[in-house]
């Protein structure tokens, strides 16, 4: 699924995403229908790329296949040597105090928002309390109402962890941040939002999950490989996406749970989603010789709460 930012995209395109590149064949919207263009803010869907590209990654469009080769693979060199220097993650509040014992800034950097004013000011001031000889807590931005896309892209660009106080965050911006891997925190209680930070800042807070259902899929019919079965599905609702966790469940009740979403096909194409009302060959990481026809493959994430 691509996110059109600025121009138009049409069928025929010759396109590089990431390190890959490849010649739209076909396009579809959100609702499954076959367009020839997209324009700025869209979603699509496309057929054609060579391989699955990554999340998050960029696309532009390419004079010519030969072009869009040339630079896919000049990608793929400087990713290998960007390999082999050190990687600088993005920071998150668990690994925060072992980056911080390492980093020579020392600098938390924090973008606050708040549902109002009243609210703004006390947290920012519990905030700066935090800091210590050793930690300096740095606030880039407060502003009042729901977290946005440029606040990820903030956050994204300064290695910034975003606070909401009684706020939400817009689809776009969480979209984002779960591709660029910004850390999102959202509280109500001001003494639980110092507790936590105060907390990382120690080294001494433990990540929390829980499972959360993104989709199910029906067994239509099932194909026998050598290597295991491969279930040509219909997603019934929500989506499947690639490597997340699944369940087998058969009138109701659970048989396994925990598999790898291992292979997730389009026609010939491997893609990374499917959504509802499509339908799509997939194999899992383990038991797929147990399912059958009829059976739902309930897709889930591990989702951290905290």
């Amino acid at each position: 699924t691509l996110l059109v930012q600025n121009g138009t995209l049409h069928r025929g395109d010759a396109i590089v995403v990431g390190q890959t590149w490849g010649r739209i064949k076909a396009m579809f919207d959100d609702s499954g229908n076959t367009i020839k263009e997209a324009g700025p803010s869209t979603p699509v869907v496309v057929l054609g790329i060579q391989e699955v590209p990554g999340a998050g990654e960029h696309f532009e469009v390419s004079k010519s296949d030969r072009d869009a080769r040339r630079l896919a693979e000049q990608r793929q060199l400087d990713a290998v040597e960007k390999a082999k220097a050190p990687v600088r993650p993005q920071m998150s509040l668990d690994d925060l105090f072992a980056r911080l014992e390492s980093s020579d800034s020392k600098t938390l950097n924090l973008i606050v928002r708040a549902d109002m004013q009243g609210t703004l000011e006390p947290v920012m001031n519990s905030l700066r309390d935090l800091a210590n000889d050793e930690v300096s807590i740095k606030i880039l931005q407060s502003s009042i109402g729901d977290i946005s896309e440029s606040d990820v892209m903030l956050a994204e660009a300064s290695d910034a962890i975003i606070i909401g106080f009684s706020v939400d965050t817009d689809r776009a911006a969480q979209s984002r941040a779960e591709q660029s891997g910004v850390e999102i925190r959202h509280y109500d209680i001001i003494y639980k939002m110092i507790e936590d930070i105060d907390l990382a800042l120690k080294g001494m807070l433990d990540p929390v999950y829980e499972d959360a259902t993104i989709g199910h899929a029906q067994v239509l019919q099932l194909f026998k490989l050598r290597r295991g079965n491969i279930a040509g599905c219909m997603i019934n609702d929500g989506i499947a996406k690639r490597n997340a966790l699944t369940r087998i469940i058969r009138n109701g009740k659970m048989l396994h749970e925990g598999m790898r979403l291992d292979t997730l096909r389009r026609f010939t194409e491997d893609v990374a989603e499917v959504r509802t009302g499509f339908e799509c060959g997939i194999r899992l990481s383990a038991h797929d010789e147990d399912l059958e026809e009829g059976d739902i493959i309930e897709v889930y994430e591990k989702q951290r709460v905290r």
